[in-house]
């Protein structure tokens, strides 16, 4: 009897170890790879700021030369991928969406255009 129980005994502390190994060998190969992913997610971010590309350029009409000359300076630079130029009424329609009802009832399109660059 006390055999039988020994081998039971022995089977059943093995069996825990055998679980207690699995257990923090999974549990570092884990942890290792939750580092390591955070790492390269840190890179690949802190890699796409340093790269970030110009995608929009407002302007006063008064003077479009001069920012022809300078959109033709920026599209030089490698890591712009894209200038687009925009008048103060094209932005004034794309963004009478964020703007609040209240600022379009109280001032006129040509005072909200007069504070756009």
């Amino acid at each position: 009897m006390f055999r039988y129980l020994s081998k039971i005994e022995l089977k059943q502390s093995i069996f825990y170890y055998l679980f207690l190994f699995l257990f923090f060998f999974f549990w570092n190969f884990f942890s290792l790879f939750i580092f390591f992913f955070y790492l390269n997610i840190q890179n690949i971010l802190q890699s796409y700021e340093d790269k970030v590309p110009i995608n929009m350029l407002i302007f006063y009409e008064n003077n479009p030369l001069n920012i022809l000359n300078l959109s033709s300076e920026i599209d030089k630079n490698i890591y712009v991928k894209k200038v687009i130029i925009i008048s103060p009424e094209e932005l004034l329609e794309k963004s009478k969406n964020d703007l609040p009802p209240e600022i379009l009832k109280i001032f006129s399109k040509d005072e909200i255009k007069s504070q756009f660059p």
